[in-house]
C-alpha cells in the first residue's frame, strides 16, 4: 500500500477520490502538517510520497517550507522520483519551469486536471519533469468519495466544469481564457450530490460553477427535494439578472441554500457595460434584498482597478455596498480585489488595449514583498500603465490606487471586507502612502483574518440565518 501526504484543498479532495476508485485499498491518505517527524517518515518509506495542491500564490510557502526541512533532513542528496510532487491551479500563474529550477526536490509538476499524470508518476510510467495533462489520455468518470478522513466533517466541493465561466464575455475574467474546458450538466450535478449524501451522509456542499443560472438552480432543488435529500448548499457564481427573482418561492420553500456569491464587481453601469457583465444596476438590490428574505448569506464580489474606472464609480460603489451591508443587512461579506492583467486578457479590453502600456511581468517579490528563495520567478501577471484621459499622462497601477484611495481606503476598513493586500500586487511604498506609519499594524490586523476565515468556511462556515440541518 502507498501512503500518500498531502495538503488538505479542494484538489487532493477530488484527485484522492480518483485514486481510491482507480486502486481500491491500494492508497493510504495522511494529512500533511509538514513537521519534521512526519516528512522524516515519508522520506523513509519507499512507498511513501508527498503530494502538494497549489492552489494560490501563498500556497507557494508550503513548498518553500517541505523544501527546506526536505534538504536539512537529506543534507542535499537527491530524492527518488516521484516522492515530492506538485500541482494545481496556481501554477497557471507563475512560471512553472522557473520554480522546478529553484525547488530540485520535486520531480513533477502537473499542469491541468492531475488524476491521469498522478496516477501514472505513483505507478513510476512518468518521467519526471513539467508534465501537461493535456496531451495525456482524459479520465474516465467517477464519483467523489470520503477518501481523504480529515475531510469527512467538512462541507464538500463539487462542480461541473473545469473552473471555467461558460458565460465567457467578461472582459476582465482570467477564467474565461482556458479552452477545450469540459463540462457536465446540472442533472449530472444534482444525482452526484444525492449519491454522495447516501453513501456517506454528508449534509453540506459547496458548489463551484461560475455560471449556474436560474433555471438549472430550480431544477437542483426540485431534485434534492423530490428524493428526499435534505442538505445544504453553499453557491459560487451566480449572476444578477432578472431570471433570479422569480425563484423566491422556490426557495423559500426548498430551504437548502445557505450562502450566494455573487459577481457585482463594480456599482457603475456605465463599466459594467464596456466590460461586458451582462448585468444592470437596478437589479442588485433587489436580488439581494430577495436572498435576504430567504434567509441567504450573499457574498459579493468587487473588482477594483479596472482601466477607464473613475472616482465617482468607486465612490457610488462603496456607497451601495455600505447601505447594504451596514444598513439593511442584505450583503454578509464583500470580497475585495484589484485588478491584475494577463497577456490573455489584453486583447479583450476595452479598445483592444490602446489605453494600455504593458510592462514587464510581476515577479513573486512584488506578491511576498521579501526576498524569498523563488522571489524572481516571474507570474503571469503584468504591470501596465493607464493613460489618463483628462491629461494625456501614463499612469502606473500604483499610480491610479493612490488617485483612488480616498474610497478604498474607506471601504477596506469596513468589518465585513475581506481581502488579501498581497494579491493587488502594489509596491509597500504605495501602501504607505495610504496608511503612513501604522502599514505594519494595519496589515497585520487586515490580513491575519484570511486564512482563519477560509478554515472556518471549510468547517463550520459564518452563523447563517437560517436553521442548520440536524
Amino acid at each position: 500500500m502507498k501512503t500518500i501526504y498531502c495538503n488538505s484543498t479542494v484538489g487532493t479532495f477530488v484527485l484522492a477520490s480518483y485514486l481510491h476508485q482507480q486502486r481500491p485499498d491500494h492508497f493510504k491518505f495522511v494529512e500533511l502538517t509538514g513537521s519534521r517527524t512526519q516528512l522524516a517518515s515519508a522520506l523513509i518509506d519507499p512507498d511513501s510520497h508527498v503530494c502538494l495542491s497549489i492552489g494560490s500564490l501563498g500556497d507557494l510557502r508550503l513548498i518553500e517550507n517541505i523544501a527546506e526541512q526536505i534538504r536539512s533532513l537529506t543534507g542535499g542528496s537527491a530524492l527518488p522520483s516521484g516522492k515530492l510532487i506538485a500541482g494545481g491551479s496556481a501554477f497557471s500563474y507563475f512560471d512553472a519551469r522557473q520554480m522546478m529550477a529553484y525547488f530540485e526536490e520535486i520531480s513533477h509538476v502537473v499542469i491541468g486536471r492531475g488524476e491521469v499524470a498522478l496516477l501514472g508518476i505513483l505507478d513510476g510510467k512518468i518521467a519526471p519533469g513539467l508534465i501537461d495533462s493535456s496531451a495525456l489520455p482524459q479520465h474516465d468518470p467517477y464519483e467523489l468519495s470520503d477518501a481523504l478522513p480529515w475531510h469527512r466533517q467538512r462541507p464538500v466541493p463539487i462542480g461541473r466544469h473545469d473552473y471555467v465561466c461558460q458565460w465567457g464575455r467578461c472582459r476582465f475574467c482570467h477564467h474565461s481564457e482556458a479552452a477545450n474546458a469540459t463540462r457536465s450538466t446540472v442533472e449530472v450535478l444534482a444525482k452526484q450530490i444525492v449519491d454522495y449524501h447516501r453513501r456517506f451522509g454528508s449534509k453540506f456542499f459547496i458548489i463551484y460553477d461560475n455560471h449556474l443560472e436560474p433555471d438549472e438552480l430550480d431544477f437542483l432543488l426540485c431534485y434534492l427535494r423530490d428524493r428526499k435529500t435534505r442538505v445544504f448548499l453553499d453557491l459560487f457564481g451566480m449572476r444578477m439578472i432578472p431570471a433570479v427573482l422569480p425563484l423566491e418561492p422556490r426557495l423559500r420553500e426548498i430551504n437548502m441554500v445557505r450562502s450566494i456569491g455573487w459577481g457585482l464587481e463594480l456599482y457603475s453601469q456605465r463599466v459594467l457595460n464596456e466590460y461586458r457583465k451582462g448585468i444592470l444596476l437596478l437589479n442588485m438590490a433587489p436580488i439581494l434584498q430577495m436572498a435576504q428574505r430567504c434567509g441567504i448569506f450573499s457574498r459579493v464580489y468587487i473588482l477594483f482597478g479596472l482601466p477607464g474606472c473613475a472616482d465617482e464609480d468607486y465612490e457610488a460603489t462603496r456607497k451601495f455596498l455600505s447601505e447594504h451591508a451596514a444598513r439593511s443587512g442584505s450583503i454578509g461579506q464583500i470580497m475585495l480585489s484589484w485588478f491584475l492583467l494577463s497577456g490573455g486578457l489584453m486583447e479583450s479590453m476595452p479598445g483592444g488595449g490602446s489605453s494600455l502600456r504593458v510592462r514587464d511581468p510581476y515577479c513573486l517579490h512584488d506578491y511576498f514583498g521579501d526576498a524569498s528563495e523563488f522571489s524572481g520567478i516571474r507570474t503571469a501577471f503584468h504591470a501596465f500603465d493607464t493613460r489618463d484621459p483628462a491629461s494625456g499622462a501614463w499612469l502606473s497601477r500604483d499610480d491610479e490606487f493612490l488617485r483612488h484611495a480616498a474610497p478604498f481606503r474607506e471601504l477596506m476598513l469596513h468589518p465585513r471586507v475581506i481581502f488579501d493586500h498581497r494579491s493587488f500586487f502594489l509596491k509597500a511604498e504605495t501602501w504607505k502612502q495610504v496608511w503612513g506609519d501604522s502599514l505594519n499594524e494595519w496589515m497585520q490586523a487586515r490580513s491575519a483574518p484570511i486564512p482563519r476565515l477560509r478554515g472556518r468556511f471549510l468547517t463550520a462556515p459564518i452563523n447563517y440565518p437560517h436553521a442548520q440541518p440536524a
